[in-house]
């Protein structure tokens, strides 16, 4: 007993340091990227880190927590906490199907997160905040759609997703780059460290979702919805 419950705390440090790190990053990145007035924003660097090595839980908990202490300086960043909170879910999602370490799922991962993350930052801009919350994306908008010749609504989706194209590249290379500082036992063993027992194999959480296929709505699917919801409404 004494054991499991010291074991439990090791796991419970681990990750609780590993949450701190990630909020740490991506609150200082977006700070500077805050001051200097570039139409980029870095804060998933520490979510997708944390997500890549501890899972959506830790990954969803850095999500919120970065996008809370953000409003000290910026009062609209919490409105994008869901948007970060699904990044850590999706980039959960990915690493458990592909590896990172490849070109072609790097290109896969940077194009599906920016996409999405354009898409939905552009709604919170015209609906919620009813502006753009960096100028430079504005008038690169502005010139799009004059260029193009099509409604401004559009040429601000695409004008995001390019911008999150960048932002999620650079964001991805930082997680990479931290990824190759760390062995992979350092990231085996953060990974596993809130497992009470021995980690079920591919083929038995394959067998384990096999049986459960009938289940309409999984705890799992319920637990992720709740996360993004209250990330939503804080």
């Amino acid at each position: 007993m004494k054991k499991t419950l010291l074991k439990t705390g090791r796991s419970g440090i681990w990750h609780l340091g590993t949450v701190i790190i990630g909020v740490a990053i991506n609150v200082a990145l977006y700070y500077i990227m805050h001051r200097i007035g570039l139409p980029f924003f870095l804060d998933t660097v520490g979510t997708m880190g944390v997500s890549y090595v501890c899972g959506f839980f830790p990954g969803v908990l850095t999500a919120i927590l970065t996008n809370a202490i953000c409003t000290l300086f910026d009062s609209n960043s919490i409105y994008f906490g869901f948007i970060n909170a699904l990044i850590a879910i999706f980039t959960s999602w990915f690493v458990s199907r592909y590896s990172l370490k490849k070109l072609k799922y790097q290109l896969g991962f940077v194009l599906t997160t920016a996409i999405f993350t354009g898409i939905f930052s552009t709604l919170i801009h015209w609906f919620v905040l009813f502006d753009s919350q960096n100028p430079v994306i504005a008038e690169t908008a502005g010139t799009m759609a004059d260029t193009i010749g099509i409604s401004p609504f559009p040429a601000y989706i695409l004008t995001n997703i390019l911008f999150n194209i960048l932002d999620k590249g650079v964001a991805t290379l930082f997680v990479l780059m931290i990824i190759y500082l760390l062995s992979e036992q350092t990231i085996d063993h953060i990974g596993k460290s809130t497992w009470m027992q021995r980690p079920l194999s591919k083929d038995e959480v394959k067998s384990l979702r096999e049986w459960g296929r009938n289940i309409r709505f999984s705890m799992r699917a319920r637990i992720i919805l709740t996360l993004v919801v209250v990330s939503f409404v804080l």
